[in-house]
């Protein structure tokens, strides 16, 4: 308890190092050189960690130099938690999250950090996760792989992940504009590409025909339907 400071009414600070509670009903449990200036606030065996003056009722638990900050920010970080690791940041971010990671970034109400290293949610209700992963948009979620190079989603409401290994998707049907999807992949809409290629001698059916700049045909025993005719 040595070289702890209570500044506040009403705050406590049972154990640590050269620990600072400013703000009012506050507490600082252990660690080390951590400071508490908001009120109603609480950090758990931290080192070096800050709580802001107006980001009350929030939580710092475990980690190193983890900042919540309200950076006279028209949202305070009211409510916002860090939960361990080091060098994180809440900033702007009312009901803002961050899970472990280093170096990561909730920069808006509702933003929430997955862990990882060096990602940004800064769009409201946006998320992000893995290896410098910026959502930076209303709504918006990134998912990044451990590739070192920034992966931005800046359309709002919009998921992206960036997986450099590929994706597997197992057990059950995909619906791209559909929340039944009634095939392995089962798409509302236009669908546009560079080629298909079909790998089976399965019937393929054309419902609303085929329109191509060119058709080639290599196998000897695949069947295709065409109910609205071919275009060429």
């Amino acid at each position: 308890c040595d070289n702890n400071n209570i500044v506040g009414s009403y705050s406590t600070i049972p154990g640590g190092l050269s620990n600072t509670v400013t703000g009012d009903y506050s507490t600082i449990v252990g660690g080390l050189s951590n400071s508490v200036v908001g009120s109603k606030a609480w950090i758990f065996s931290s080192d070096s960690s800050i709580i802001d003056s107006r980001a009350t009722s929030s939580v710092v638990v475990g980690g190193k130099t983890n900042t919540i900050d309200d950076g006279g920010a028209t949202y305070p970080s009211l409510y916002a938690a860090i939960l361990g690791g080091e060098s994180n940041t809440v900033t702007n971010g009312d009901y803002a999250t961050i899970l472990c990671g280093y170096q990561n970034t909730a920069g808006h109400r509702f933003s929430a950090v997955l862990g990882g290293r060096a990602n940004t949610a800064s769009g409201e209700y946006s998320l992000a996760a893995g290896r410098r992963a910026k959502a930076t948009a209303q709504g918006a979620f990134a998912l990044a792989d451990s590739t070192d190079e920034d992966f931005t989603i800046a359309t709002t409401n919009m998921f992206g992940s960036r997986f450099s290994g590929g994706y597997a998707l197992t057990g059950g049907n995909v619906g791209i504009g559909t929340t039944t999807p009634y095939a392995r992949l089962s798409v509302v809409g236009e669908v546009v590409g560079a080629y298909f290629t079909a790998t089976t001698t399965a019937t393929s059916t054309f419902a609303g025909g085929l329109q191509a700049n060119a058709l080639n045909v290599t196998s000897a025993t695949a069947s295709s339907t065409f109910a609205n005719g071919l275009n060429l």
